[in-house]
């Protein structure tokens, strides 16, 4: 089990070159088994719990653009290799040798790149996000801290995203707001 974790959300850590994150109440770093019986939980747990799940959210929003961009872009990108063999095929009975063959097949294989490149951007975000969204909910559940987290992503005309945010903790509920 990872303690920097639950020393990440503490309000009593802090940290120092040498050592890295420490208790401020022992100087030491963490040396519990499964829970400490001195963690405080303050504002770096809502912050931690709002960056985390921000996170996620911009995740599942990501997702359904990069599946979006993977079909769009590589139906475009065969469309324009199946134009470039017709093109191909006449330009071979005309009996000319042109480099439009050629300039045509790259240019399909780098829309279907774009398309591609989003998906693999998702992917490797997907790999990084999951756990560490885990990791904070397995901790929580140790200290039996419930949250609920609820996100609204709204694009505007000119491709701004505006991030609308509740957290619900303990009872106590705080809005969030950003835009990118």
């Amino acid at each position: 089990m990872n303690k920097n974790m639950h020393c990440e959300l503490c309000e009593l850590q802090s940290f120092d070159f040498i050592n890295g994150i420490t208790c401020s109440l022992t100087k030491e770093k963490a040396t519990f088994k499964n829970r400490c019986s001195k963690i405080q939980f303050g504002e770096k747990l809502e912050e931690k719990i709002v960056e985390i799940n921000q996170e996620y959210e911009n995740l599942k929003y990501m997702k359904k653009h990069a599946y979006s961009n993977l079909i769009f872009y590589s139906l475009i990108g065969i469309g324009v290799w199946i134009l470039n063999y017709f093109i191909t095929i006449r330009i071979f009975e005309v009996g000319v040798i042109s480099t439009i063959s050629l300039s045509l097949f790259l240019i399909g294989g780098t829309i279907i790149g774009y398309g591609t490149g989003a998906y693999k951007f998702y992917n490797s975000s997907r790999k990084s996000i999951i756990p560490k969204k885990e990791k904070l909910d397995n901790i929580l559940k140790i200290y039996q801290i419930s949250y609920s987290f609820v996100s609204e992503i709204k694009t505007n005309l000119i491709g701004r995203r505006e991030t609308v945010s509740e957290l619900n903790l303990n009872g106590k509920k705080t809005t969030f707001s950003n835009m990118e």
